[in-house]
């Protein structure tokens, strides 16, 4: 996290292969999400996608997300595109139609 004027921003960084197994190992001991946290040096968010997410099942393989983008573009095709009534076909059609909803049609601007 980086400090300016007050106010932590949080910037992405991928995890290392190091810290997820150490996520991983340290889930098995039954430890809390938290105590994960601490111990691995990382935000809760990122032990619960290596730890609680992946055991969510998909209803339509009936198998495990093996990933947070998995289960992310999962969730992102069972969401109905109200302009055309049907499911978006992908996590990438559904954030470009998000993208296209903050356009002002009249100056091609974002709303701010």
């Amino acid at each position: 996290m980086i400090s300016s004027n007050n106010i932590l921003l949080n910037m992405s960084r991928k995890t290392s292969a190091e810290t997820i197994e150490l996520i991983k190992n340290l889930y098995t001991q039954d430890l809390t999400i938290a105590e994960i946290s601490t111990k691995a040096n990382v935000s809760h968010a990122t032990v619960y996608s290596y730890t609680k997410l992946t055991e969510r099942i998909n209803p339509e393989t009936e198998k495990r997300f093996e990933t947070v983008t998995e289960y992310k573009n999962y969730l992102a095709t069972q969401k109905t595109n109200p302009e055309t009534g049907e499911l978006f076909k992908s996590k990438t059609e559904y954030e470009n139609y998000l993208a296209m909803q903050k356009i002002n049609p009249e100056t091609k601007c974002f709303y701010l």
